[in-house]
């Protein structure tokens, strides 16, 4: 445990690492994807929406199929991300069924009004439908973990022509559906625009707190470096504020 770095360094090698791939010859645009859910790391001070920032990267939520748990689920997701600075440019839902009640049409209809209506500063980057060769290559529950025990410490795996056709099977249906011009053209602007300069000045600050230390003294603190408090902090304003501590 003492030599794990802390979440700052930790955020600082994500920085340098997105800064050297963006810096290589002839490279116009670098995407950075998201580990599950976006307070994912949490647990060491390195959300995802803290990764963004360390990245200086604007967000697009990848959001699930439906209508009402696809807007909902928008919504959860960009609050998370906005609370730290971070700008959410939109969404791209996918997996939507290609026909049914849910379908594809049907969904695009009422989630686009939705967002024409209650978010018109977010765009929606497209509609992908279920692809059934991709959920036919998708390992059954415990396979993938039993792949991984036989292959060891290798990290390598075969890579064959059925391979290469659901990677063409899933490209073609992003340039289908998917709006990645306009995606683009979003995130360069928000690129020159400084949008992740907020999200810097928002950036929290992990940091020790002494229990003698009072509401008086955290008021004192400069705004950018209390703009999350601790779990102590807040016990400690309860407390002078009239509650009583215990379970």
């Amino acid at each position: 445990a003492g030599n794990t770095k802390s979440s700052t360094e930790m955020a600082e090698d994500v920085r340098q690492a997105v800064d050297k791939l963006c810096s290589r010859p002839g490279r116009r645009l670098v995407v950075v994807d998201g580990v599950g859910f976006p307070a994912v790391g949490s647990i060491v001070g390195l959300s995802n929406a803290e990764l963004a920032t360390a990245a200086k990267a604007p967000v697009v939520l990848v959001c699930p199929k439906g209508v009402g748990n696809a807007v909902d689920s928008f919504n959860l997701n960009r609050v998370f991300f906005e609370h730290y600075g971070v700008q959410v440019l939109g969404a791209l839902f996918n997996r939507l069924p290609v026909d049914g009640y849910y379908s594809l049409d049907k969904c695009k209809e009422s989630i686009d009004l939705y967002f024409e209506q209650y978010s018109p500063h977010h765009k929606v980057f497209g509609y992908l439908p279920e692809l059934t060769e991709m959920v036919a290559a998708s390992p059954a529950p415990g396979a993938e973990a039993a792949a991984a025990k036989a292959v060891g410490d290798s990290n390598t795996q075969d890579w064959g022509a059925q391979d290469e056709r659901r990677l063409q099977s899933l490209l073609d249906a992003f340039a289908k559906h998917a709006n990645v011009e306009q995606l683009v053209e979003q995130a360069v602007k928000s690129h020159r625009s400084g949008a992740f300069r907020l999200a810097e000045a928002r950036q929290s600050v992990s940091r020790p707190v002494s229990k003698r230390k009072g509401a008086a003294e955290l008021e004192a603190m400069p705004l950018a470096k209390r703009a999350v408090l601790s779990r102590e902090e807040i016990r400690l304003r309860a407390m002078e504020g009239g509650a009583k501590s215990g379970g």
